[in-house]
């Protein structure tokens, strides 16, 4: 199956830049968090350092942000993608001090990689309301991946805190 995401294109390859959509309400309030690739047990388990890791080449990408939003006035329940409007466009790069937060979460995603530790209850959520979060992104339960511990594990995918996403979006708007 070719991967035909614009992520894999020849020229955002070579760019390494990485394109996220996002869809927010007519406030500017982010609908939904923003999920990353696949979690690679693997890779965690062996690699030692957060400087090599996979999530750090990730996460000090530079990304191009293309922001819908929802019409003014429009109820915040009553979201219909077909009205949504492009809101801004704008390059962005992680800061320091959110490159530390992510070396915490993947320290943590690693240590428990390490103790055969995966499943979700070990992991930061979304309710701990920390910038970043681990959820499954599987097709469904029975979509495993390899465990380097032995077997299988069900598939969990990084993913950015539909609030960090927001406060990303308001801090380029007040520029």
């Amino acid at each position: 199956m070719k991967d035909n995401s614009v992520d894999n294109s020849e020229e955002f390859q070579k760019s390494g830049i990485r394109l996220k959509t996002v869809t927010s309400f007519s406030n500017g309030r982010v609908k939904e968090h923003t999920s990353f690739e696949n979690i690679d047990y693997e890779e965690i388990y062996d690699e030692e350092e957060w400087l090599e890791s996979r999530l750090y080449e990730l996460f000090t990408s530079r990304f191009l942000f293309v922001q819908f939003q929802q019409p003014d006035g429009q109820i915040q329940d009553d979201f219909d993608l077909d009205q949504l409007q492009l809101k801004r466009v704008f390059f962005w790069t992680m800061p320091p001090e959110d490159i530390d937060t992510a070396e915490e979460y993947w320290q943590n995603i690693r240590e428990h990689v390490l103790r055969n530790e995966i499943d979700p209850k070990y992991f930061w959520s979304q309710g701990m309301h920390r910038k970043f979060h681990v959820r499954p992104k599987g097709a469904n339960a029975a979509d495993l991946a390899y465990n380097p511990n032995g077997g299988t594990a069900r598939k969990y995918c990084y993913w950015f805190n539909a609030e960090y996403v927001t406060s990303i979006i308001n801090k380029q708007s007040s520029k």
